[in-house]
């Protein structure tokens, strides 16, 4: 193994080469590897000015600038006694924190007290992380996404409120396992219900964008959801990733979602999936459509005629539809009428 990297004679491994540079630095200051530190709560932004009064000190930071100027949105925190905090800073409100110790003893001596400092959320802020990569592998970003105020029996057709209950009993269950599928044409509302269902759900919701569900066959995968056991992974436009293998689809990413959904990692992550799609359901790997893997199975359709008609109404529009509507063409019904002829293509996505 000479072409690896070592630091005082001692082997960097993979899981170790993630977290740059907090490990390089604990295993070259202490001449030992870490053990390691998770925490499933929030913490107060004080925690900060506490850490500093507890004699800790920051070796390390990552400041974001946007147009309100420059935000500290990270720091690394050292202690003489073994201890390595890192603090994920989110708009200045809380603070997630996680790290590395010498010592259990001084671990427990230098953060006694710390949970007078746990961040109360609001009971319907939404607990929803965007998956992003970067030096240190995968890691999350909190992200704020109000849910919209809508009325399930009014947006949705007859029979939805019984899913959306099954589904929140579900989600809700610790430590459980499966796969949801939400699928149905553009504009028929599946956006907005995951946004409406994240403030039902007391778990984190981790959503992997599109552009990186190529991290599904990533050996940083399971590192990573490792530290985000119990939690609901949300994954949209999936169809690529779910399509038949027999069909030309991504092997691999077939195999590490039924895995993950009902196999031996679905035992020991005990994570749920949901998967937004827009293709009909019949291309997609018969293997995730298997009972005991599938927990939901629903089609967002258009709404019928009186819905729609009812759901115009409430909204104040001047309209009548003799014909199924999408929710996406019901709050665009006048931008798309104004010339007398519907505007194809022109569509806000819900």
């Amino acid at each position: 193994m000479s072409n690896q990297r070592t630091i005082n004679d001692l082997f960097i491994t993979h899981d170790l080469d993630r977290e740059f540079p907090l490990a390089a630095f604990f295993v070259h200051t202490y001449g030992q590897y870490p053990n390691y530190l998770f925490t499933h709560e929030d913490y107060k932004a004080d925690l900060h000015e506490w850490l500093l009064s507890r004699g800790f000190l920051v070796i390390n930071q990552s400041v974001r600038l946007s147009k309100e100027g420059f935000r500290n949105n990270g720091r690394i925190y050292h202690h003489p006694d073994g201890v390595m905090l890192e603090g994920e800073f989110v708009a200045d409100s809380y603070c997630r924190l996680s790290g590395f110790f010498q010592n259990e003893n001084a671990l427990r001596t230098t953060l006694a007290g710390i949970e007078e400092l746990v961040y109360e959320h609001e009971p319907e802020q939404t607990h929803i992380y965007l998956i992003q990569s970067g030096l240190g592998g995968l890691h999350t970003e909190r992200v704020d996404i109000r849910p919209p105020e809508i009325d399930l029996g009014l947006y949705y057709n007859d029979g939805f409120v019984d899913v959306h209950e099954r589904l929140v009993a579900l989600l809700n269950r610790p430590k459980y396992k499966g796969l949801i599928l939400l699928h149905g044409e553009p504009g028929t509302g599946k956006t907005t219900y995951i946004k409406y269902l994240s403030s039902q759900v007391r778990k984190n919701m981790l959503i992997l964008p599109p552009y990186m569900t190529n991290y599904l066959t990533s050996p940083d995968l399971i590192p990573f959801l490792l530290e985000q056991r119990d939690s609901v992974l949300i994954i949209e436009d999936a169809e690529r990733i779910l399509q038949a293998r027999e069909a030309g689809g991504d092997t691999n990413s077939v195999s590490n979602i039924l895995n993950l959904t009902d196999g031996l990692l679905a035992d020991c992550l005990h994570i749920q999936i949901i998967a937004t799609f827009n293709a009909n359901k019949s291309l997609l790997d018969k293997a995730l459509l298997r009972k005991g893997r599938l927990m939901v199975d629903y089609a967002f359709g258009k709404l019928a005629a009186p819905k729609a008609n009812a759901l115009l109404t409430t909204l104040g529009v001047n309209h009548h539809t003799d014909a199924p509507m999408t929710l996406a063409d019901i709050f665009n019904t006048e931008e798309q009428t104004i010339s007398g002829d519907r505007v194809e293509g022109v569509r806000v996505g819900f």
